[in-house]
């Protein structure tokens, strides 16, 4: 589902495999964003900040930043509340429905900002 959220947002596949790992700890997200764009590159004395890096490539604009912020800040929780919701419940049903609903909602918010965006362009 976050492949193509992502993908649908404005961004590519090499952008939507963080949000896998972003379901452990949402702070992770960014990181794994820097891993992925960092991958191939063994010159360390050229070596480019992410934000760089970003700002070179075709698919990536601010647009699309705000679009994949928004879609991070809303998906759905980590894996320790979901568990953490079972136990309070007793039951899978309340954290399946967290996750579920909380990462449709991200995708229509951000889906709808990204169209927005493209509109006012």
């Amino acid at each position: 589902m976050c492949v193509l959220a992502v993908t649908v947002i404005g961004s590519g596949v090499m952008d939507s495999w963080p949000h896998f790992y972003g379901f452990a700890a949402k702070e992770v997200v960014v990181s794994t964003l820097g891993t992925a764009y960092s991958l191939g590159k063994v010159e360390p004395d050229a070596s480019e900040s992410l934000a760089e890096r970003l700002r070179n490539e075709p698919n990536w604009n601010a647009l699309t930043a705000f679009s994949l912020i928004v879609f991070v800040m809303l998906y759905a929780p980590c894996f320790v509340t979901l568990v953490v919701m079972r136990r309070e419940t007793g039951s899978w049903k309340w954290p399946a429905f967290a996750m579920g609903y909380s990462t449709v909602l991200a995708y229509v918010v951000a889906f709808t900002v990204s169209s927005i965006g493209f509109l006012g362009n």
